[in-house]
């Protein structure tokens, strides 16, 4: 199963989640994978594929593409600003809008394996979190993810990424 939502609802989700495998007497694995630079990774045309993928209508693919397309930006150091440049990839941070848009461009990592019926994967800005009952299901799980965020040029934080297990 895969979820999507809000920070306090996946907090609520996943101590449910976790609490249905320890009340039965079970052990459950949990993996958070913590991703670099990840706003600043998405590839425009790797997103405007999986948009045209899911037949996003033309007039909004076109929108999207001219929101990317003319993203320019510059630096501010000690009060002086660097020349204007184009940014190529990725969303632009703070923006209400990235959140989604980065969502959509992971939104294929549930897809390319096939969960056993108790396993999740919570998705959550820019966090993944997989959950699944033992830890071979969980190595077979984070395998699978990480070749999908490698074909997206996604770089796992290492430093910031951790497991648990919990139970018995």
């Amino acid at each position: 199963m895969v979820l999507r939502k809000g920070w306090v609802a996946t907090v609520h989700t996943v101590h449910q989640i976790v609490e249905r495998f320890t009340k039965g007497g079970n052990t459950v694995n949990l993996c958070a994978v913590d991703l670099s630079k990840a706003f600043d990774k998405v590839n425009h045309h790797a997103l405007f594929i999986k948009r045209m993928k899911r037949n996003l209508p033309v007039v909004l693919l076109d929108l999207l593409e001219n929101w990317l397309k003319n993203c320019f930006s510059s630096v501010k150091w000690n009060n002086i600003f660097s020349d204007i440049f184009a940014i190529k990839f990725g969303v632009r941070q703070g923006s209400v809008l990235s959140p989604l848009l980065f969502a959509v461009y992971l939104d294929d990592i549930p897809i390319t394996r096939s969960l056993t019926p108790r396993s999740f994967i919570i998705l959550y800005a820019v966090d993944i979190l997989l959950i699944v009952p033992s830890i071979g299901e969980l190595q077979r799980l984070f395998i699978n993810c990480a070749r999908e965020l490698e074909w997206l040029d996604m770089r796992i934080n290492v430093k910031k990424s951790h497991c648990l297990r919990i139970g018995p």
